[in-house]
């Protein structure tokens, strides 16, 4: 939230009761050597939950509410996950990046740490101890996923600002709507001589996480991490380069399975991942762009699929999740693949 608005609003509260202060918990990658804790310590940050009987009015309250969300910025936190505790600040932005380091090697899987706001710069009552959520990765996995989440897996129409903002403002995850098939076909691309990950990076600012972890819940995608963007206004010019860092960023992490992008084409997800297969051809197996209404030009994903051609990986423009199915099920790994799964 701006600054100026988020003071006024604190003046306003100072005269009744203290709003409580909680750590709103990010998904996060770890390793067998430490895991990363991070997520944003806001006021009221449950004050309104999402009911599918949800009017219009409600939901848009609700979205408000998240995209004007009070930060508490140099809070202090305690993480304790197996008798050892460390301490972290969130930073000006109320953002919280913490990491607790292991004696030992971590057993791949979901490690659970337990965080508590030990000190607040503010007169708020902090709402107790949440749990967090690190992933850290098998390294026997053979495969992994990186997807985008408007219009790949969740109906955002992010070309017509109107629908889009329509359907950000005045839906809530139970009314949001999922591609086709999307579920089914990343479940089964986990499991094929897995478990492998899946990284969910959008271009959605992290006022939105909640909507989109319970959107992801609630359809039966595979759990994963999620990265999203910062919607302050001074990190404007950085958020340009979060899904391509991002993209990098996990290319780099030492995973030795090979990944699979899938994106769309209302964005700029086809240049991504062609820049991508570029400087990392040997982490990339194949790339998908689900081609949208108004993106029937198709020169920009034909650029970007002979880019990657070049380094022998195949970019495909699909249509459906049945389509990316049936083309990964050529591949010897995914003949178990082959069979339709629309729902």
């Amino acid at each position: 939230m701006m600054k100026p608005l988020r003071n006024f609003r604190r003046r306003l509260r100072s005269i009744g009761r203290p709003p409580s202060a909680s750590f709103v918990a990010y998904r996060s990658l770890g390793s067998d050597t430490h895991l990363r804790i991070r997520g944003r310590i806001l006021t009221e940050a449950d004050k309104y939950e999402a009911k599918p009987e949800a009017t219009r009015w409600q939901n848009f309250r609700a979205v408000l509410h998240q995209l004007l969300s009070d930060e508490v910025p140099f809070a202090k936190v305690e993480v304790s996950y197996r008798g050892v505790t460390v301490e972290g600040t969130s930073n000006e932005e109320g953002y919280v990046d913490v990491s607790w380091l292991s004696d030992s090697p971590l057993e791949p899987g979901w490690h659970y740490p337990e965080v508590r706001i030990s000190e607040l710069p503010i007169n708020a009552v902090a709402d107790g101890v949440r749990t967090a959520e690190c992933l850290v990765p098998s390294a026997e996995a053979g495969h992994a996923v990186i997807s985008d989440i408007d219009d790949t897996i969740l109906r955002s129409d992010i070309t017509d600002r109107s629908r889009m903002l329509a359907w950000t403002l005045f839906h809530n995850f139970h009314s949001r709507e999922m591609l086709p098939g999307a579920a089914q076909l990343y479940t089964d691309i986990a499991a094929v001589s897995g478990p492998n990950p899946v990284f969910y990076v959008s271009n959605s600012p992290w006022n939105l996480y909640s909507t989109i972890r319970d959107f992801l819940d609630d359809r039966g995608f595979p759990k994963g991490p999620i990265f999203l963007r910062d919607f302050g206004i001074r990190g404007r010019d950085k958020s340009r380069n979060h899904k391509p860092a991002t993209i990098c960023s996990l290319l780099n992490g030492g995973l030795n399975a090979r990944f699979i992008l899938i994106g769309d084409a209302g964005e700029h997800d086809a240049t991504y991942y062609a820049d991508a297969i570029e400087n990392h051809p040997d982490k990339v197996m194949a790339a998908y762009i689900r081609e949208v209404e108004s993106s029937r030009d198709r020169s920009g994903i034909d650029v970007a699929s002979s880019r990657s051609l070049k380094h022998g990986v195949e970019m495909v423009a699909v249509d459906s999740s049945d389509e990316i199915r049936q083309h990964l099920a050529k591949r010897a790994c995914f003949d178990s693949m082959s069979q339709s799964q629309v729902s």
